[in-house]
């Protein structure tokens, strides 16, 4: 079941009226067309322990191979705190669905690594008998899951939030329904009261058993703003180059090249690779599990600034088990479409008036001459919101963007998340301060 949740917050009228301003959030445009594979629906995944609470604080880190189809084709660990977290993993994983890798616009086969950031940990864990954990039957929409993060980092300077996280508590019963939840600050509380209490009916879950009995049990969820552990680390500072094995080597084996762009994030550890050809899947998965664990050198590093794709060229050969790299990493040039001037900064006059938080996501084309087409609202709480968008970006200019110093045509996205705020003056500054409103009670 893929459950859906839109947050409004509305005020008592004349609330705060004097002092209230909005601004959007993350106002920044996302560049598509040249993208990594990504999760669209995920289920939380049930853990033994806290990962941030053991070992070196890390969360748990999986690398996800993804079809052109956007089906799941591989998967293995880049970081796992202990065992134990191996089969929830996998349980969770199987149950993700996703959108393909894109290059040119064109679905391919991709991989990308991901930091579980949002789980549940397991109360109950050490019952007494064979006890297995509750679970959840629903998924969660990426959107959702943006929006609560978003909220988090909101509140990640609060002395009540660990790590800048929220906890929210669940009480299951023995037949898998939720009897309450319970947070410890307000922000929690407000999850509970405008995300979870009104789906409470969909959100069932498999009960826990204990010697095969279905029991009662006891799961805290965590959601947090962003990743907290350095997982670099986990490669070494040495450079790695692996090289893809040949599949099925010997057996009517042929000669064949495989382009691979990969991404770098910190410490020039790669973060998501796809594929450029269109090849068989399996060649196209062994150059994906070979370049999974690829780290860059530290002059590397310097030449290649984090952000920069770097194309890969490998070479099957017909008498050699083993691929081999046909030429040395090229980097990528790319340079999205800019636009001429950020979104304005306001609200629509009606739901400001309302006191009403929203969010909107829009899709649309900049072509070869920078030209703006096929606007779509891919998403929005209330049409108010997303037209208020719309005619605002319909005024803008775009420069086109640039991909090895050819101009290319790039889908982009706008995401914007309205929230309202209290605007506090100091007056022995000039700055001033802007408080989240709660929500009422």
């Amino acid at each position: 079941m893929k459950i859906r949740f839109l947050l409004t917050v509305g005020l008592g009228a004349g609330l705060f009226a004097r002092n209230l301003f909005a601004l959007p959030a993350d106002p920044s445009f996302e560049a598509e067309g040249y993208e990594a594979a990504r999760i669209e629906q995920f289920m939380l995944p049930v853990y033994p322990a806290d990962p941030l609470k053991e070992g070196e604080k890390r969360e748990v880190v999986y690398d996800l191979m993804i079809s052109s189809e956007g089906g799941l084709i591989g998967s293995g660990a880049f970081y796992l705190p202990s065992a134990e977290f191996s089969e929830p993993m996998r349980d969770a994983v199987a149950r993700w669905t996703f959108r393909p890798a894109q290059e040119g616009g064109r679905n391919v086969v991709g991989f990308f690594r991901y930091t579980v950031i949002d789980y549940f940990i397991d109360k109950e864990r050490r019952r007494n008998g064979d006890y297995i954990p509750a679970r959840p039957l629903w998924t969660i929409d990426r959107k959702l899951a943006t929006r609560m993060n978003t909220l988090c980092a909101a509140r990640e300077e609060d002395e009540h939030v660990v790590f800048g996280r929220i906890r929210v508590d669940f009480k299951i019963d023995a037949s898998g329904a939720i009897k309450r939840f319970f947070g410890d600050d307000d922000l929690a509380k407000g999850l509970i009261r405008h995300y979870f209490e009104p789906a409470r009916n969909e959100l069932r879950f498999k009960p826990a058993t204990r010697d095969g009995v279905p029991i009662e049990s006891h799961l805290v969820l965590y959601l947090a703003p962003t990743a907290m552990g350095n997982h670099g680390e986990v490669l070494g500072a040495d450079p790695v180059r692996s090289l893809p094995q040949y599949p099925g080597f010997g057996q009517n084996s042929e000669s064949l090249e495989v382009s691979v762009v990969a991404d770098f994030g910190p410490n020039g550890v790669v973060s998501s690779a796809r594929i450029i050809d269109e090849v068989p899947v399996p060649y196209a998965l062994q150059a994906l599990l070979a370049v999974r664990s690829w780290r860059l050198s530290a002059e590397e590093q310097v030449d290649y600034p984090e952000g920069t794709p770097l194309e890969l060229h490998f070479g099957f050969l017909s008498d050699s088990p083993e691929g081999v790299l046909i030429d040395p990493p090229r980097p990528i040039q790319v340079i999205p479409p800019i636009a001429d001037r950020p979104l304005r900064d306001t609200f629509p006059p009606q739901m400001k008036s309302a006191f009403a938080d929203g969010a909107v996501e829009i899709a649309f084309r900049v072509d070869e001459a920078g030209s703006l087409l096929d606007l779509e609202v891919t998403g929005t709480t209330n049409r108010i919101y997303s037209d208020w968008v719309l005619e605002d970006l319909s005024a803008m200019k775009f420069s086109p963007g640039w991909r090895d110093g050819q101009a290319r045509a790039f889908r982009m996205v706008q995401r914007v998340s309205y929230v309202l705020y209290l605007r506090t003056e100091i007056k022995s500054d000039r700055d001033s301060i802007n408080t989240r409103i709660p929500s009422p009670d």
